[in-house]
């Protein structure tokens, strides 16, 4: 799925909700996308055969990871259903672990409170699970809308009424301005903010000798972006397919990392070091980058990484990567406006020689 028609803002919603009779929550999605093809529910209902690009173990664009995706929410319900154009039906897991293939059959009377023309998803919620998902719930927030190529609105509801949504805009030059609402439903009042983050990303390709080790030649590309801030600092999180979590960093870094099914550690193979090890080149990319903007020409210095900083072992030789490349690059502004290597910088002492020897004398010194 996720094919929006044309003028169409590509929207999430998810809301959790009790059913008729209070004795049970479930959690309803619904994405105003085109609608499920045959493909796609193919790919729902087997082991590792996603539509998207990409494969689990190497990276790639799917969403799902170790080839799970869908299947993953048994662990929270028994039965879920899905309605999306043609397709009426509810799944069914033949393994225990819910991994196994997934039967669907068919929903004869679908639910009254479905969105006509999306796709619809209810999750009966298992009692154990609830307050797991609505952890999870409270959880989301605008960094998911940062690395989901299409999505640009996200609305989440919980039972209490209030209602959270995030709607994200581009413009020129990679920034993208994110609004937060809050609201209680039915209340013409909400609160509001505003974030910018300025992305910078890349293509990787794999090389020849990676995929050889890997033993895997159906990816030949890898992504990877960093998300810096506008206004105050706070740490911001990794990503891979999954929320990783802080690792010290004051800009968010998106990446092809493969992962294990559970945990927070990203693990030290081959591939991951190599992703790894392209983050400060994509850094000092985004430096070159931010001496244009009216606002990062002149404060992107504290999004540098200092060694006290992170902690993680895996991403330590990032600060030093990062470190060894702007020491290469034109990333100091002179007093006449010219970017230089930082060993090409003297910053005399206040009052001194600066008030002495002026830019234009020392032109006329070469």
């Amino acid at each position: 799925g996720n094919e929006y028609d044309a003028g169409i803002i590509p929207t999430l919603e998810l809301t959790l909700r009790e059913n008729e009779n209070a004795t049970e929550n479930h959690l309803h999605v619904v994405n105003n996308e085109i609608g499920f093809q045959e493909a796609n529910l193919y790919a729902l209902c087997t082991h590792g055969k996603s539509t998207r690009r990409g494969k689990g173990e190497t990276g790639g664009e799917k969403v799902g990871e170790q080839g799970i995706g869908f299947k993953s929410v048994f662990a929270v319900s028994k039965s879920p259903s899905l309605f999306s154009g043609p397709y009426h039906l509810q799944f069914k897991s033949t393994a225990d672990d819910s991994l196994g293939y997934v039967v669907p059959h068919p929903v004869p009377n679908p639910p009254a409170q479905l969105r006509k023309g999306c796709t619809n998803i209810v999750l009966p919620l298992k009692a154990k699970a609830v307050a797991h998902v609505i952890t999870l719930l409270k959880a989301l927030d605008l960094t998911l809308l940062l690395f989901l190529k299409k999505l640009r609105s996200l609305r989440v509801t919980l039972e209490d009424g209030v209602a959270v949504q995030y709607t994200r805009s581009d413009s020129a030059g990679g920034r993208a301005e994110f609004v937060r609402q809050v609201a209680e439903v039915g209340q013409p009042k909400y609160a509001r903010s505003v974030v910018v983050y300025s992305l910078v990303d890349t293509e990787l390709t794999v090389p020849a000798s990676l995929l050889n080790k890997l033993g895997d030649r159906s990816v030949t590309t890898a992504r990877m972006t960093l998300a810096f801030p506008h206004g105050s600092l706070q740490p911001q999180q990794v990503f891979a397919s999954r929320p990783i979590g802080e690792r010290g960093f004051d800009f968010v870094i998106r990446a092809d990392f493969s992962l294990p099914s559970t945990g927070p550690d990203i693990p030290v193979n081959a591939w991951n070091k190599w992703l790894r090890d392209h983050l400060p080149k994509l850094f000092q990319t985004a430096v070159l980058r931010f001496q244009s903007d009216d606002e990062l020409c002149s404060t992107f210095y504290r999004f540098v990484p200092l060694a006290t900083e992170i902690t993680d072992p895996f991403f330590k030789p990032v600060v030093s990567g990062i470190h060894t490349a702007l020491r290469k690059s034109p990333c100091v502004q002179t007093a006449d406006g010219r970017w230089l290597p930082p060993d090409q910088i003297c910053f005399p002492p206040a009052g001194g020689l600066g008030s002495v020897v002026t830019p234009a004398d020392l032109t006329m010194c070469k």
